[in-house]
C-alpha cells in the first residue's frame, strides 16, 4: 500500500455531541458513530497510486460535528498538511 495512505489520519474538530439516537448538542462528538475505513464506500480508488487524487468519507451523526480534516504526511516536502472535508449527503435515513 501506498506510504501516503498509511499516514492519512482522520481528525474531526469542533464537534457535537450525540446519545444513541443522534447528537445532543452538547460540544462533545460522539465518537463510536465517527467511522472511515478503506473500502469503495468510504475511499476511492481503494488502491491509489502515488500521483492519482483519492476521495475519503467519512461518516458522523447527522449535524454531530461542524467541520473535519484529513491530516496527511507528504514525503515530498517531509511535512503534515490539512485538507478540510466538504459535506457531500446526508444518508437514507437522516441519522448520519
Amino acid at each position: 500500500m501506498n506510504p501516503l495512505l498509511r499516514a492519512l489520519t482522520v481528525i474531526a474538530l469542533l464537534g457535537l455531541s450525540s446519545n444513541a439516537f443522534g447528537p445532543a448538542k452538547d460540544n462533545n462528538v460522539e465518537w463510536d458513530d465517527l467511522f472511515s475505513d478503506q473500502g469503495p464506500l468510504y475511499m476511492n480508488p481503494t488502491e491509489p497510486t502515488s500521483g492519482s487524487p483519492v476521495v475519503l468519507r467519512l461518516r458522523v451523526f447527522l449535524d454531530d460535528i461542524t467541520s473535519a480534516n484529513i491530516k496527511y504526511w507528504d514525503s515530498a516536502d517531509s511535512a503534515f498538511h490539512w485538507v478540510p472535508l466538504a459535506w457531500q449527503m446526508s444518508d437514507p435515513t437522516g441519522r448520519f
